[in-house]
């Protein structure tokens, strides 16, 4: 907004924008990787409470094996697509 209404014509940030919308992605998954590495994600753990040390454990790895699946499953699924789209003009 400073350079669009302050500076004018005079100085033109055009590009701006565009890497605003580059970088909003970015940052956004770089910020999850770093809350999943510190657990400090949301979560509901109302049955987690209830069990006891050994058994939370457990429970931690066996969703950690659920969530490297899925990604594996998205990753695929990204890598069929793109190899689909590969010679489309667009």
């Amino acid at each position: 907004m400073l350079s669009r209404y302050a500076l004018g014509d005079y100085f033109n940030l055009a590009w701006t924008n565009e890497f605003a919308r580059s970088l909003m992605p970015w940052i956004t998954f770089v910020g999850g990787a770093l809350l999943e590495r510190n657990r400090e994600n949301i979560q509901v753990t109302i049955i987690t409470d209830l069990l006891g040390r050994r058994q939370k454990v457990f429970v931690r790895f066996i969703a950690d094996i659920l969530s490297a699946a899925f990604l594996a499953l998205v990753l695929y699924s990204t890598i069929g697509t793109l190899r689909a789209d590969q010679g489309r003009r667009w």
